[in-house]
C-alpha cells in the first residue's frame, strides 16, 4: 500500500488553487478598464435619480444594415414610453424595443457585450451626467464588418 506524504497532497492543492485563481484574473482582465468605467459611471448614473428624459439614438452597423436606424426615445416614471423611428418606415420591433427603451438598458448591452469577451468596446460617456454619449463594440477583431456602434445625442432631461 502506497502511503502519500501529507505536504505532498497539500501542496497539490495549493498549485490546483492557485490555478484557479490565475485562470479567474485571466478571464476578467479583459476589457477590465471597460467594465471598470462601465461601474463607475451606472453608479453615478443611478445616483442621479433620473426617472423623465428623452434622447435620440443613433445605431449602426455594417453586418446587419437593418439595425441602422435612428430612434426617438422618450422615458417616463423610468418606463419608455415612446419610441419613434425618426429615418425609415420600419417598426421597431420588440427585441429592438427591449434593447434600446432607455438609458439602464444600453447599459445592460454594454454589460452583455462585456460577459460575452467582446475583442473591443470604447465607451464615452457624458462628463456631467454619465450616460453613454458613444459605445462602439467589436465582437471579433480579425472578423470585418462586425462591429455595431450606438450613438446618443439631444439628450434632455424632462420634468
Amino acid at each position: 500500500m502506497v502511503q502519500q506524504r501529507p505536504f505532498l497532497r497539500r501542496r497539490g492543492e495549493i498549485l490546483i488553487l492557485a490555478l484557479l485563481v490565475i485562470g479567474g484574473l485571466l478571464f476578467l482582465s479583459k476589457n477590465i478598464i471597460a467594465r471598470f468605467d462601465l461601474w463607475l459611471h451606472n453608479r453615478r448614473w443611478n445616483q442621479q435619480h433620473l426617472v423623465n428624459y428623452r434622447y435620440m439614438l443613433s445605431v449602426s452597423s455594417m453586418s446587419a444594415p437593418d439595425l441602422n436606424q435612428q430612434i426617438r426615445v422618450e422615458v417616463h416614471e423610468s418606463q419608455p414610453t415612446v419610441m419613434i423611428p425618426m429615418d425609415s418606415q420600419r417598426p421597431i420591433t420588440s427585441a429592438e424595443r427591449a434593447q434600446y427603451a432607455s438609458i439602464d438598458r444600453l447599459f445592460q448591452v454594454m454589460v452583455d457585450a462585456i460577459n460575452r469577451r467582446v475583442d473591443h468596446i470604447r465607451v464615452y460617456y457624458d462628463p456631467r451626467l454619465s450616460y453613454p454619449m458613444e459605445i462602439s463594440i467589436d465582437p471579433s477583431e480579425p472578423q470585418v464588418d462586425d462591429e455595431i456602434h450606438y450613438s446618443i445625442r439631444d439628450f434632455e432631461v424632462l420634468p
